[in-house]
């Protein structure tokens, strides 16, 4: 659960795995440190992020949910 006006929270993914995220409720603001890109996630959207990464993830308006998983490549 991503609370409305919490801090950005700061995802850490290895080499070699993958991050599966995906917007289960609400709307959800990612970015990849060292891209200029960012994301936005509508519920039932989802994005995967190949490691090394530092993604930063914060609800976008009011609250969201997201789904996050790990998987080794």
């Amino acid at each position: 659960m991503l609370a409305p006006r919490q801090p950005v929270q700061t995802q850490a993914v290895r080499r070699g795995e993958t991050a599966l995220i995906e917007a289960t409720q609400g709307r959800v603001w990612l970015t990849r440190d060292g891209q200029p890109q960012d994301h936005i996630l509508e519920a039932g959207q989802h994005l995967a992020f190949a490691g090394p990464a530092r993604l930063r993830v914060s609800a976008e308006g009011g609250g969201a949910q997201l789904r996050w998983a790990r998987v080794r490549a």
